[in-house]
């Protein structure tokens, strides 16, 4: 049985955009996914959104929704997306390299470790 070891944790993201609302990337891990994003980045240089899971949890799965939304362009960001991990928030790790653009409405990506991956901080960086 998978545990959302997510759900309500503290998030922070690089920058904020023009359409940012206040604490909008919290809103990605609270199940509820109103809207065309959770959260928008400004479009500087490889843009991040972190989680502090606020201890360190052996991670078997990481879900990526991406942005709701039919214009190709914006969807094709999502195709250089990268799962990083850490336990000290200074040294990253790459355990994932997205080469696939997919939608929210019909897909979502799934993340699957063959063996658990011990980490406090999940961060997708573009």
């Amino acid at each position: 049985m998978l545990f959302n070891i997510a759900l309500n944790k503290p998030c922070y993201q690089s920058s904020r955009s023009k359409w940012s609302k206040p604490d909008e990337s919290s809103l990605a891990v609270s199940n509820n996914f109103f809207g065309e994003f959770s959260f928008h980045t400004s479009e500087d240089d490889s843009p991040w959104w972190m989680i502090d899971l606020k201890c360190v949890y052996p991670v078997v799965e990481v879900r990526v929704h991406n942005i709701k939304t039919t214009n190709d362009l914006t969807l094709a960001r999502a195709r250089s997306l990268l799962v990083e991990i850490s336990n000290d928030g200074e040294q990253w790790r790459t355990v994932y390299v997205n080469k696939n653009i997919f939608k929210f409405e019909s897909e979502c990506l799934k993340i699957l470790f063959e063996e658990s991956i011990d980490a406090r901080f999940v961060r997708l960086r573009l």
